[in-house]
């Protein structure tokens, strides 16, 4: 009986991820059989997505997804519907460079690619600071699992946004791979903070906070050719391009279909 009325309760969410009540009943019947990062991230998703800021509330459901299958993440999030909706509107005004094949879940496994990036954050700083520190943010989780390639936007708007393969990497390639981030002990690397590296273009490179002490986990940042890491210093308030990965992603859609 258990297995066939979580069946409807999850029909009734996946039938429309932005519908509240189907959540909250979902959430409640979750939190009753001990599952509470799922029913934390049928709470909490909606709500940070109104205003889909980095920050303390994206690291509480980030965290909480990352305990869950990303096959039953895929089929419950608002973020993911709203990710759909904006990359589709944003398609029928600038045509993506290639076929990203929209709307085809990527099949990743969240679980891996977080436990690898880890890793290398350990290898570079410390396995504490990995192990308690790091995790991937949800809104640009979601974003890899809703395109089956890379993202390439035209040439004319100057940047590319890749899949979580590509992120992972580019993140170790930047981390561990150059020279020059050696010159500073893991102290101070920890200091500036964990980032994926998520895209770049001429001049400029794109990163996302994946730090849950750092108060701009989720930010979306513009290193300009440069790395956290490169000179032992924080990213600034300069650096930030948006709030969030979804954020930047509003603005560009909204930028497209302006008159």
């Amino acid at each position: 009986m258990k297995d066939e009325d979580e069946t409807v309760l999850l029909r009734a969410v996946r039938d429309d991820p932005t519908a509240l009540a189907p959540r909250r009943v979902y959430a409640d019947w979750l939190d009753e059989h001990g599952r509470t990062s799922a029913a934390t991230v049928l709470r909490e998703e909606p709500v940070w997505q109104r205003d889909a800021r980095g920050g303390p509330s994206l690291v509480a459901v980030s965290q909480a997804a990352a305990d869950v299958s990303l096959n039953w993440l895929v089929q419950v999030s608002s973020i993911r519907q709203e990710w759909l909706d904006l990359l589709r509107r944003f398609a029928e005004h600038v045509p993506f460079d290639g076929e990203p094949g929209i709307g085809v879940v990527n099949t990743i496994d969240s679980a891996s690619h977080q436990i690898d990036v880890r890793h290398y954050f350990a290898g570079a700083i410390s396995e504490q600071v990995a192990e308690h520190r790091f995790c991937w943010p949800l809104d640009h989780l979601l974003m890899t699992t809703c395109v089956s390639a890379s993202i390439a936007l035209p040439e004319r708007l100057g940047m590319r946004f890749f899949d979580a393969i590509y992120d992972r990497q580019a993140t170790v390639a930047a981390t561990l791979g150059a020279e020059a981030y050696r010159l500073h002990p893991p102290t101070v690397l920890a200091a500036c903070g964990l980032w994926l590296e998520v895209g770049f273009r001429d001049r400029h490179s794109y990163f996302v906070g994946a730090d849950t002490d750092n108060g701009a986990f989720g930010t979306f940042i513009d290193k300009h050719d440069d790395h956290p890491w490169l000179h032992g210093e924080p990213p600034t308030r300069a650096d930030r391009v948006a709030w969030s990965t979804l954020a930047r992603w509003r603005t560009l859609v909204q930028t497209t279909e302006a008159p």
